[in-house]
């Protein structure tokens, strides 16, 4: 059973929690966020320094938005082209099929050139 005490404790938190929450969604300082809500900076400092002891120190993931431009590709038989590649000491040979693409032979070689 919870006593008067827990529950006034329990409110509070929830209560600088919540203010919490809303000063880091608004982008204002701390000190603008208090003017503006009539909070006292120091009481506010604190319980974020409190709830941010029991927040995990682990990384947080960041997400960056990423632009996807579409590339038009040579168009391709709907089968799959066989590539035999033998890697030597600082020499390739590469065998392909007789329909295999010629961009995509040129890739292939200059990839293993700056290997």
């Amino acid at each position: 059973m919870k006593t008067e005490h827990s529950k006034n404790r329990s409110a509070k938190q929830e209560y600088w929690q919540e203010h919490i929450r809303s000063w880091e969604s608004s982008g204002l300082t701390q000190s603008s966020y208090c003017r503006e809500n009539m909070l006292s900076l120091a009481t506010f400092g604190y319980w974020r320094r409190k709830s941010s002891l029991k927040v995990s120190h682990e990384p947080q993931p960041r997400f960056f938005p990423l632009a996807v431009q579409s590339q038009v590709q040579e168009k391709q038989s709907s089968g799959f082209n066989t590539v035999r590649l033998v890697l030597q000491e600082r020499r390739f040979m590469i065998e392909v099929e007789e329909n295999f693409s010629a961009s995509t032979l040129r890739r292939l070689i200059t990839t293993l050139e700056q290997v």
